[in-house]
């Protein structure tokens, strides 16, 4: 393949998630991005914080309340393609290392840097963030997200 500007889809719907890239040229050629559920709401998450903010929180002690705002919004996500299952945590090291390899593992994307989750640290603050913005992005939600 040579290598071509993609965006990054994430179509949700019920019980199901798709993340796929998709090239800008007329071909409008995808490249899936095979995650588990767990992983795709994480991405999810990181994406979806990226664009209206400093990436999703990842501090060692986040205060409980934002705590619980956050992770009641992964469970949402997560409920929706995970088979309803929810989870105590959204912070994995494991599951953001295997989303940056996925991604890094496809070499036709040109512009494949934008959508690599990063783990961005300054003083307290600590970020998992990705470069892409808004134009780079397109959410497709048949759910009540």
């Amino acid at each position: 393949r040579e290598l071509k500007e993609y965006i990054l889809i994430f179509e949700i719907s019920n019980h199901r998630a798709k993340v796929y890239f998709e090239s800008i040229d007329k071909e409008r050629e995808q490249i899936i991005l095979k995650l588990n559920p767990q992983e795709t709401a994480l991405y999810y998450m990181i994406v979806k914080k990226s664009l209206i903010g400093d990436g999703l929180d990842w501090r060692e002690h986040i205060p409980d309340s934002e705590k619980k705002a956050l992770l009641s919004e992964y469970n949402e996500i997560y409920r929706i393609i995970g088979k309803a299952n929810t989870v105590t945590e959204y912070k994995d090291r494991t599951q953001a290392h295997h989303i940056k390899n996925r991604i890094r593992a496809i070499k036709s994307i040109a512009n494949v840097d934008i959508f690599i989750p990063e783990h961005y640290k300054s003083g307290d603050k600590s970020y998992y963030r990705i470069a892409a913005t808004e134009k780079d992005i397109i959410f497709r939600e048949n759910t009540t997200l």
